[in-house]
C-alpha cells in the first residue's frame, strides 16, 4: 500500500511533529507543518485557519460530483505534560508534549495523502481534516461553526484513536457508543479569610467542601456499584495556601462526569448541580459552578462500522468488538453533525505506555497499518468493482 520510503518519510514526519508539540488552540506551528506536507501531495484545495488553526485539504477524484464526500480527521493539538522520554526527538517545548499519540494520528493521514497523490478515485472526493482543540473538547465545534466550513458537507466521516494496552495493529471496534460523553464542573467557594488566631471572623468554606466531597463520593460509590458506565471523579481539590497564620475565605474543587450518552451526562450533571445548590443553603460561604471542556458521546454509524469491518476482513486485518465503550472521550463526537462517523481503536500494543503519561511515545508500527486501513476504505467506497 506504502512503500518503504514513503513509511520511512512518515516516520520522520511524525518525530518533527513530536519535537513541536502545541496546547490547544495555540498549533499555529503544527498546522503550518502540516500544510507544508499535504501541499506537496497536490490536492485540489487546502482551507486552514478553520475554528482556529484547523484545516482541510480536499482531493477529487475523477468523477468527484458522482460520488460521496469522505472524511477523514486528525487532532492539532498537545498536552501540558513535561516530557521524560530520552528520544533524539524528544520535544523541543517545556512543560509540552505528545502524549496521547496525536502525532502519529497526523503522519497516519499524512500517509493517506500520500497515497492519493497518485492514487485518485474514480468518484467523489477525500476530505482530510486536521481538527483543533481536541483534548479541550472545543475544536470540532468551532470548526463547525466556522463560516469557512459551512460550504464543506461530508457523507461518512472517519477517525482512529492508537490504545495503548491492546494488541498491536488490531482494529477495535463498536457499534453506537464508542467513547463516552463526558464535562468537567469547576465548583468555587467564596467565604471570607481573617487571621488564624480569630477564625470566627472569617467564612473559612472548608466545612463546605468537605460535605461536598462526602455527598459526591455517595454518589460515586452508587455509580461504581451499578451497572451503567456513569462515572464521577473528583479531579483536584484546593482550600487556602500553606500557610499558618491565614483563616482561608476561598475553596476550589474539580470534578469530571462522564455517561454512555449525552442525556445520561446530562442528568448526572444535573445531579451533581442539584448537590451543589443543597450544600450551598446550608453553609454560610457561596458556592458557583461552571461547566468545563464538554465532549458528546462519539456513536458510531452501525453502516460505517460494517464498513470496516468489511474492509479489515478483506485486507486481513486484525479486527476485534468492543463490550463496553472506551471511558475516556473524544471531541470527535460532534462532526455527527454533519454526518455519520465512525471511530475505531487501533491497538498500540498490551505493554505499551499508557496515554497522557510523561513516558508516552506512539508507536511507529501502527503508521502503515492505519494508512492501509484509510486508504483501503477510501478505495471500498469510491472505485467501482
Amino acid at each position: 500500500m506504502l512503500s518503504e520510503q514513503t513509511l520511512k518519510k512518515l516516520i520522520r514526519y511524525r518525530h518533527e511533529l513530536h519535537a513541536i508539540p502545541e496546547i490547544s488552540h495555540k498549533e499555529e506551528k503544527t498546522a503550518a507543518y502540516i500544510k507544508e506536507k499535504l501541499e506537496q501531495t497536490d490536492p485540489d484545495s487546502i482551507i486552514d485557519e478553520i475554528g482556529g488553526h484547523g484545516l482541510v485539504a480536499i482531493y477529487n477524484g475523477t468523477d468527484p460530483e458522482n460520488g460521496p464526500v469522505l472524511m477523514i480527521r486528525a487532532e492539532l493539538d498537545a498536552l501540558a505534560i513535561e516530557e521524560q522520554n530520552e528520544v533524539s526527538y524528544k520535544s523541543e517545548h517545556t512543560g509540552r508534549m505528545h502524549a496521547c499519540g496525536h502525532d502519529g494520528h497526523m503522519a497516519i493521514v499524512l500517509g493517506v495523502a500520500e497515497w492519493l497523490r497518485d492514487h485518485r478515485p474514480e468518484k467523489g472526493k477525500v476530505m482530510l481534516l486536521f481538527q483543533p482543540a481536541e483534548e479541550t473538547g472545543e475544536g470540532a465545534e468551532r470548526m463547525l461553526s466556522d463560516p469557512k466550513f459551512k460550504e464543506f458537507h461530508f457523507d461518512r466521516g472517519f477517525a482512529l484513536h492508537n490504545l495503548p494496552g491492546y494488541k498491536k495493529n488490531t482494529v477495535y471496534i463498536r457499534s453506537k457508543t464508542f467513547a463516552l460523553a463526558s464535562v468537567g464542573i469547576k465548583i468555587t467557594l467564596s467565604g471570607k479569610s481573617s487571621h488564624a488566631a480569630f477564625p470566627e471572623e472569617g467564612i473559612n468554606p472548608s466545612a463546605a467542601l468537605a460535605e461536598l466531597v462526602n455527598k459526591l463520593c455517595e454518589i460515586q460509590k452508587k455509580l461504581s456499584s451499578s451497572d451503567d458506565t456513569r462515572v464521577l471523579t473528583i479531579t483536584y481539590l484546593k482550600v487556602g495556601e500553606p500557610a499558618f497564620g491565614i483563616n482561608p475565605g476561598q475553596g476550589e474543587a474539580g470534578v469530571t462526569i462522564r455517561a454512555e450518552t449525552d442525556d445520561k451526562a446530562k442528568q448526572l450533571y444535573e445531579r451533581v448541580v442539584k448537590t451543589i445548590e443543597e450544600i450551598n443553603n446550608r453553609f454560610e460561604c457561596e458556592i458557583t459552578h461552571e461547566e468545563s471542556e464538554p465532549f458528546a458521546a462519539t456513536v458510531n454509524d452501525e453502516d460505517g462500522v460494517e464498513k470496516l469491518k468489511q474492509v479489515a476482513k478483506k485486507q486481513s486485518i486484525n479486527i476485534e468488538e468492543l463490550d463496553e465503550p472506551i471511558r475516556w472521550s473524544e471531541d470527535f463526537g460532534s462532526f455527527r453533525k454533519n454526518g455519520p462517523i465512525t471511530l475505531f481503536g487501533l491497538g498500540a500494543g498490551e505493554k505499551h505506555e499508557t496515554l497522557h503519561s510523561e513516558t508516552y511515545d506512539f508507536n511507529d508500527d501502527l503508521i502503515a497499518c492505519g494508512a492501509k486501513t484509510f486508504c483501503e476504505w477510501i478505495k471500498s467506497e469510491l472505485n467501482e468493482g
